[in-house]
């Protein structure tokens, strides 16, 4: 700017602050566009990684533990399905009564 003469001052001035501001514009829209990039990174690995779980090691005890647990809640399921079949018809209900041990003598409206 000294060594320029007063009347292309005005001009160098405008392409200075030209320069400037499409500096500040690209540098802007780098940072939005890193950010969009690692945004939709992330969303597409999160995409990916979501069927799938985190590595665990499990111990003897720990995998007998799970074992059983599931086959009480299997053997609570079958338990719950006889009785519910057993509840749909008369014999059925009768059978199931005498089954468990209640007395099938008993009139209950006497």
């Amino acid at each position: 700017m000294r060594v320029c003469p007063t009347p292309h001052r005005s001009k160098i001035t405008f392409i200075r602050d030209t320069a400037l501001t499409a500096l500040a514009d690209k540098e802007a829209l780098q940072f939005m566009n890193e950010g969009l990039v690692k945004k939709s990174k992330k969303g597409r690995q999160n995409k990916t990684k979501k069927h799938f779980g985190t590595a665990r090691v499990l111990t003897v005890e720990e995998a007998l533990r799970i074992k059983e647990d599931r086959e009480v809640k299997e053997r609570q399921m079958v338990a719950e399905k006889e009785r519910a079949a057993a509840l749909r018809g008369k014999i059925g209900f009768a059978k199931m009564v005498w089954k468990e041990g209640y007395q099938m003598g008993i009139d209950l409206f006497n």
